[in-house]
C-alpha cells in the first residue's frame, strides 16, 4: 500500500523586531490622604474590636514618607504602631 507524502507545512513568518521597553518615568509621590488614614485607623479598630489581635495586622507602604505620616495618624487613633526596618 502506497501513501502519498504529507503536503509541505508553510514557513513560519519571520520574527518581528522587538522594540525595547520603555525608560520607567519616576512619578512623585502623592501626600497621604488623611481620609484614608482615618478609613484605614477606622478598619483596624473594628477589627481589633471583633478580636482580631493587633499582632496579626500589617499595613505595607511604598515610602518611608508614607509611614511615618500614617504611623502619625494610626498611633493618634489610639492603634499601636510598630515597624521593621528593612534587612
Amino acid at each position: 500500500m502506497f501513501f502519498p507524502p504529507p503536503p509541505p507545512f508553510p514557513a513560519p513568518p519571520p520574527p518581528r523586531a522587538r522594540e525595547p521597553w520603555p525608560e520607567p518615568q519616576p512619578q512623585p509621590l502623592e501626600p497621604t490622604d488623611p481620609n484614608q488614614v482615618s478609613w484605614l485607623a477606622a478598619q483596624i479598630s473594628a477589627r481589633h474590636a471583633a478580636g482580631e489581635r493587633y499582632a496579626q495586622m500589617a499595613v505595607l507602604v511604598r515610602s518611608a514618607e508614607h509611614a511615618r505620616a500614617i504611623a502619625a495618624a494610626l498611633m493618634a487613633a489610639g492603634v499601636p504602631v510598630t515597624s521593621q526596618a528593612e534587612a
